[in-house]
């Protein structure tokens, strides 16, 4: 949610940068005006896929985002076993 913002932040107003880009490029929506979405970058491969056809489409994204997801339970799960004893 951080990375999105700060993603989207940046790109509105460095969107020329090439670091900014590797965080993410976003896209307006046709038919949801100022709604965005990243279209590449990091920012769209942590983001989830919304249908079975576009995991289809790009396999490579859900399995980025599946690891992604599942390291970020285990290192959460890890962390509050050591905080809490």
């Amino acid at each position: 949610s951080n990375l999105y913002f700060l993603s989207q932040l940046l790109y509105n107003r460095y969107s020329g940068n090439i670091l900014v880009r590797l965080l993410g490029v976003w896209k307006e929506l046709k038919e949801s005006p100022g709604n965005s979405v990243p279209v590449s970058g990091l920012a769209y491969y942590i983001s989830p896929p919304h249908t079975v056809a576009e995991i289809a489409k790009d396999p490579f994204h859900a399995v980025l985002y599946f690891a992604f997801i599942l390291a970020s339970c285990a290192l959460f799960s890890k962390t509050w076993i050591e905080v809490s004893g």
